[in-house]
């Protein structure tokens, strides 16, 4: 116990393996040689004396006892990382990655960076924009530190928290005429001209699913995976949308006169924070959830 030959380099590395479940995968995602790679963890093993993976055509699994180490190095690299916080002078630094649907990343990075280098410095903020399935798998493979999902049913591999709920709306062109209604039923919009995003986007399921459960089907006439197109092909009359209505709040006043928005209160959309639910949470991830909840707080206050 004198002289620990464990190399917390090798912990780092074999964490990535184990959750990519391929050396090929861990290497591109740590910028290192995948002969390195594997070199390090042979090391690892032969110091431990056990075989931690097992290797096969379509990457690797753990042994038993590589589950029983991946569990201790996460929380050994876990508290060196609290160690690391509390000795840089006592201020919150390193870094945090943190995944945001494009839909929400159009209104909330400005804000949410400017919050997060008022708060802490001397860390640096890493915001991927990308669909929710996509950031689960991230947050889930370690990729990113947190995330903000919507609709997410993933539960059993993520620590959740419900942050907000809000009804989805139909944004449509002005000359489309619904008299004075203030909300619309899935009947009203089944034959409207729909571009919506593809599988496996939350709301194209979120709005398909309820569909489907009242015997209607949506007529999707185009497949946009970019917020910011659609919203422009709505502005230029070639179809509706069914989107949140704080999307409106983007657009330049000569855009919003041309289009309008009405609920669809069937439509209840749910917004997620995310974490590991394998990892402890650094100070400094602490102090950015805390930022999260209030800067969510303040964007549903209405």
């Amino acid at each position: 116990m004198n002289n620990l030959p464990i190399d917390l380099k090798q912990l780092r590395y074999f964490i990535h393996v184990a959750e990519f479940g391929s050396f090929t995968q861990a290497a591109n995602h740590l910028d290192v040689a995948q002969p390195i790679l594997s070199r390090q963890i042979r090391k690892l093993e032969t110091t431990l004396g056990k075989s931690l993976l097992i290797r096969n055509g379509r990457g690797v699994s753990l042994t038993d006892s590589g589950h029983i180490l991946l569990q201790y190095s996460r929380e050994i690299l876990t508290l060196v990382g609290h160690v690391y916080e509390e000795l840089v002078q006592g201020n919150l630094s390193g870094h945090i990655s943190i995944g945001i649907p494009p839909t929400l990343a159009r209104m909330l990075s400005v804000a949410l960076t400017k919050k997060f280098h008022t708060a802490m410095p001397e860390a640096r903020l890493i915001i991927t924009e990308a669909m929710t399935s996509a950031i689960e798998d991230r947050i889930i493979t370690g990729r990113l530190d947190m995330g903000l999902l919507y609709n997410t049913n993933r539960s059993q591999e993520l620590e959740l928290q419900v942050l907000a709920k809000e009804n989805l709306y139909l944004i449509a062109p002005k000359e489309y005429q619904f008299g004075d209604k203030k909300e619309l039923r899935l009947q009203d919009i089944a034959g409207l001209p729909l571009i919506l995003p593809s599988y496996p986007n939350t709301f194209r399921k979120l709005i398909e699913v309820e569909m489907t459960k009242s015997g209607l089907k949506p007529n999707v006439i185009l497949e946009m995976n970019s917020i910011n197109t659609i919203i422009e092909l709505i502005v230029e009359g070639l179809g509706c949308g069914l989107l949140s209505r704080k999307i409106l709040n983007t657009l330049s006043e000569d855009d919003r006169n041309k289009i309008q928005a009405i609920c669809v209160p069937s439509l209840e959309s749910r917004l997620y924070l995310a974490t590991s639910n394998k990892r402890m949470i650094t100070k400094t991830q602490t102090t950015m959830l805390q930022i999260i909840h209030d800067l969510i707080n303040e964007y549903f206050k209405d």
